[in-house]
This record gives structure tokens, C-alpha cells and sequence, in this order.
């Protein structure tokens, strides 16, 4: 999705495409990373919120299986709150 998608639209000459991020609450407390950006398997709720899936480590690969899109996490310490807003990105094919 972030990496892929660009590099397939630019190898069959198609333009590039913005990808459609979109502001989402969230619907549970996530711990982010103070040293980078994260990017988290999350779960559409509604169309205005998202639950971010409780994750286990890199080798944990199973926890993105109910998962609809990304979750963008800022670079920062403190832990974000229910309601704190984040940018989500659907994956491609889901609803």
C-alpha cells in the first residue's frame, strides 16, 4: 500500500495516485513510537472511527487478518487516547 502501489503505478506509466487517507478517531489507548512514525493494522468501526489491533512484534503477522486499513501513529511518547484523531488508510479491495 505505501511502497508497492506507487512503484507498480509508476512501472505500467500510469500517473501517480494520491493514496486516500482520511481522518479517523480512535477507538482505543495505542502506545506510538517516540523514535519514528508507525504505521498499525487498524479496524474501520464506523466511517468516523478506528480500532487499533492489538500487535505482538514484527513476527506477528496473524493480528492483521481482521484488519481493514493503516493507522498512521505520530512520533511521540505519550500514548494516544480514544478520540485522539489519526490518518487511516483503507486497504485496497476493502469496503
Amino acid at each position: 500500500h505505501l511502497f508497492v502501489w506507487p512503484v507498480l503505478r509508476r512501472m505500467l506509466s500510469q500517473s501517480p495516485l494520491e493514496l486516500p487517507w482520511r481522518s479517523v478517531a480512535l477507538s482505543n489507548e495505542v502506545k506510538p513510537n517516540a523514535n519514528r512514525q508507525v504505521f498499525r493494522a487498524a479496524r474501520l468501526q464506523n466511517d468516523s472511527r478506528a480500532e487499533v489491533i492489538h500487535w505482538h512484534g514484527s513476527g506477528d503477522l496473524v493480528h492483521t487478518r481482521g484488519a481493514d486499513g493503516f493507522v498512521r501513529l505520530p512520533i511521540q511518547a505519550d500514548a494516544l487516547k480514544p478520540g485522539d484523531v489519526v490518518p487511516y488508510l483503507p486497504m485496497v479491495g476493502a469496503s
